[in-house]
């Protein structure tokens, strides 16, 4: 069994879960996680593969490539996962 990294699909793209050390302060709020699975790569927008229903969803023009997942007063960072995305669409 693969373990999968934490990771969010949003608007058709996935991010990982990942550390960021830049900026956060013009964070705006864009969705929240609607849906989860217990196990495996999200295949719908706003879906974690952890359970974050109802965390909501942030973006910062400063890092284009992030979002954020407001979780407990964290905001957690994911960074755009280019290989899984890929193949998610291919497939």
């Amino acid at each position: 069994q693969i373990d999968y990294s934490p990771m969010v699909m949003f608007n058709d793209i996935l991010y990982t879960a990942t550390s960021y050390s830049g900026d956060k302060e013009d964070l705006s709020v864009v969705g929240k996680i609607e849906s989860y699975i217990d196990y495996g790569v999200p295949t719908e927008n706003n879906q974690a593969n952890d359970p974050l229903v109802g965390c909501e969803i942030y973006i910062t023009s400063s890092a284009p490539d992030f979002i954020f997942v407001l979780n407990d007063g964290v905001y957690s960072p994911y960074k755009v996962n280019e290989v899984e995305t890929v193949q998610y669409l291919e497939s």
